[in-house]
């Protein structure tokens, strides 16, 4: 199963002190590591409030996305936030599983379990997102 990962890359104070030379033997070494661990950049965005460089990158699984992001940081020139990127539908597929499970479950309503990668997690999608993306708020 196919893990994308969603980024902030940020430029560390290594990055200030480089050359352009050193610069681009950064930029390039980040796109070779991406590219080893089985990655493929589906979208890149720069964010200007964030002064950051937004990417989703898809990898053959979540242990190779973790292993390119921590040997890019590594190199010191840039700073990652890393996480899960998750399609906007299958928020409404945990959301329906979700309302499936309240209203056939003990009055506590144990929320359904969600494959997350190569292991299982327990979801809760708030009741409020029903008001808010219907446009009934």
């Amino acid at each position: 199963m196919a893990h994308r990962s969603a980024s902030k890359l940020t430029f560390s104070s290594a990055w200030d002190a480089m050359n352009d030379e050193e610069r681009t033997a950064e930029q390039v070494a980040a796109i070779a590591i991406v590219t080893a661990c089985g990655g493929e950049t589906k979208a890149q965005y720069v964010l200007a409030t964030d002064a950051c460089l937004f990417s989703v990158t898809e990898y053959p699984n979540e242990d190779a996305a973790l292993k390119s992001a921590l040997a890019i940081a590594r190199r010191g020139a840039f700073v990652l936030e890393t996480q899960r990127a998750v399609p906007w539908r299958a928020t409404w597929e945990w959301k329906r599983k979700y309302a499936k499970s309240r209203a056939n479950s003990d009055p506590l309503g144990q929320c359904p379990q969600v494959p997350w990668g190569d292991r299982t997690h327990r979801v809760a999608i708030a009741t409020y997102s029903n008001s808010v993306f219907s446009g009934s708020h």
